[in-house]
């Protein structure tokens, strides 16, 4: 939400959410149909004030059976750590090698599954600090559909082949 009061990550980063408690908790939600097996319900997202506090789009994507398998978070901070801290010990997301800020996973059997990348904003301003970085974020369920949207896994595809993380 957009709030005046600090949101900590684990409040909006759960898949245990209904679209129910969405349309509660903001003013205005939009829809997104991802593909056939997914809706998904797009939200603003300003988690406080502080440098490392995140401001973007966040959406959440519900099966047939209105349970969260996906969750995306696009937008910027000024510090990264607290969120990468809560991937990696919420998510097990864990760092890659990377010509960019930084990215991390959660691999099985060798492919990326759910993906963080952290960028540096293509123009930084000092007097804009909470803006220095850009996120994007894709966070599945472990399951059956457990796998990269075709859109981030073409991002990540394309980092690869120029040579940005991974094998060359």
């Amino acid at each position: 939400p957009i709030i005046s009061d600090p949101v900590e990550l684990s409040q909006f980063l759960r898949f245990d959410i209904t679209p129910q408690w969405i349309v509660a908790r903001w003013p205005r939600v939009s829809t997104d149909l991802a593909n056939l097996d997914f809706e998904g319900l797009r939200v603003p997202l300003v988690s406080g004030t502080r440098i490392d506090d995140l401001a973007g789009s966040l959406t959440y994507y519900f099966d047939k059976y209105q349970r969260v398998q996906r969750i995306t978070f696009r937008g910027s901070t000024g510090d990264e750590r607290k969120l990468v801290n809560h991937m990696a010990q919420k998510f097990g997301l864990r760092p890659e090698p990377t010509l960019g800020r930084g990215l991390y996973l959660v691999k099985w059997n060798g492919e990326p599954k759910s993906a963080m990348r952290v960028q540096h904003a293509s123009v930084a301003r000092g007097n804009v600090p909470h803006n220095q970085l850009e996120i994007e974020l894709e966070l599945n369920r472990p399951g059956p559909h457990y796998a990269l949207s075709d859109e981030f896994a073409a991002t990540l595809g394309k980092d690869r082949k120029l040579g940005r993380w991974g094998e060359s």
